[in-house]
């Protein structure tokens, strides 16, 4: 079974395109630590079905996913996000 992280932010690397921005998740574990984790873990943790995450949106737990840009860059993103992060950009700070 999946260990399961609520994300509390992303972390953007100034300048860079969208998809290629965040670079890293500030997470909170059922204890209550936080720490952060590179994007690309992340991507693979899922894969592996090692990790799920998930983004709190108006007091609902909203699993993150695996989106391919047009370019076949991978990024995460929610189920309601289309060609861009959208939900993880709103939470993000550099």
């Amino acid at each position: 079974m999946p260990i399961k992280f609520i994300v509390e932010r992303a972390i953007l690397q100034p300048g860079a395109p969208l998809i290629e921005a965040i670079t890293h998740l500030e997470l909170v574990d059922s204890d209550g630590t936080r720490w952060r984790l590179r994007t690309s873990a992340a991507i693979t943790a899922i894969e592996d079905g090692d990790f799920e995450f998930y983004l709190r949106i108006n007091h609902i737990e909203v699993p993150l996913a695996i989106g391919t840009s047009r370019g076949g860059k991978r990024f995460l993103k929610t189920s309601a996000d289309e060609d861009l992060p959208i939900n993880l950009l709103l939470i993000a700070r550099t």
